[in-house]
């Protein structure tokens, strides 16, 4: 009798499911609150060095929603300049090899990888160079959405 393998079994998750990222916390950004989750704790030392300052989501729940995970690398970071490609309900962000963002600009919700030097830095510079452009990007585009309401 032939079996057939149970998907507990496979090596590797063909599905590719999402396992949900261990860190969160909740920053205000200007007029947003951006609720903020990652595998590292570079990512939340590097935004609340950029700027965002640590709000409390219980009180106002989050209209943004960002995960980002940081992968090693290995070696020291390089600034690469910022490829946006943008369309009516979407931001696409290259930041330098294998680092990215999106964001849709509906749903209000960014996903993204940046690559790291050491994944418990404090303010990992890669990490800082990514998070500017990320804001530089989206900040111009919830800008431009409100002048548009007005």
């Amino acid at each position: 009798m032939k079996t057939h393998p149970k998907i507990h079994d496979a090596v590797e998750d063909v599905m590719h499911r999402r396992t949900a990222l261990p860190l969160r916390e909740c920053f205000s950004w200007g007029s947003h609150n951006v609720n903020l989750t990652t595998n590292s704790p570079a990512v939340l030392s590097a935004a609340a060095y950029v700027g965002f300052a640590s709000d409390n989501c219980a009180e106002v729940p989050s209209d943004l929603q960002w995960e980002i995970v940081a992968e090693p690398s290995g070696h020291a970071p390089v600034r690469e300049p910022c490829k946006i490609v943008q369309s009516a309900q979407s931001i696409y962000l290259s930041i330098g090899p294998y680092q990215w963002f999106a964001f849709d600009r509906e749903a209000k919700t960014g996903a993204g990888f940046v690559t790291t030097y050491d994944l418990n830095w404090e303010t990992d510079r890669g990490i800082v160079h990514y998070l500017r452009s990320v804001i530089a990007a989206i900040g111009d585009s919830l800008r431009n959405q409100l002048d548009e309401v007005r």
